[in-house]
């Protein structure tokens, strides 16, 4: 499902079936904002089952291609609630073309796997920034 590390102001959602990235993602931003709650969700479904209970993440690095509940879907989710509104969305995907044009002005940014963590830690600090 889902899993926390200590509460602090601003949170970043990292959602990804493939549990090697999913871990290679949280450590980095562990690593990079030690300052953020960092939440993880093992697909498309945990997510929004996090969506629907906690406030809105900061931030969200989503995969799309994942089985049953894809990216696309927890995009719809959080389309229809204005809680996301200011929530800044990555989107890490093998094949970009996969993003449902519907929702291609909700996102920030489109990373192409693979993706270093470099490339990671660089959009996720660009959302942070105030604006």
């Amino acid at each position: 499902m889902f899993q926390e590390t200590e509460a602090v102001r601003d949170s970043i959602l990292i959602v990804e079936d493939e549990a090697p990235l999913l871990r290679l993602f949280k450590t980095v931003v562990q690593y990079v904002l030690p300052n953020h709650n960092v939440v993880v969700a093992n697909g498309g479904a945990a997510a929004i089952q996090h969506l629907q209970s906690e406030s809105a993440p900061r931030v969200m690095v989503l995969d799309l291609a994942m089985p049953y509940v894809d990216g696309n879907m927890v995009l719809e989710y959080m389309h229809n609630d204005p809680r996301f509104d200011n929530t800044h969305v990555i989107i890490v995907t093998a094949v970009a073309k996969r993003l449902h044009q519907d929702f291609r002005d909700r996102v920030d940014t489109i990373l192409t796997k693979p993706v270093t963590p470099r490339d990671l830690e660089r959009e996720i600090q660009r959302c942070l920034i105030p604006v």
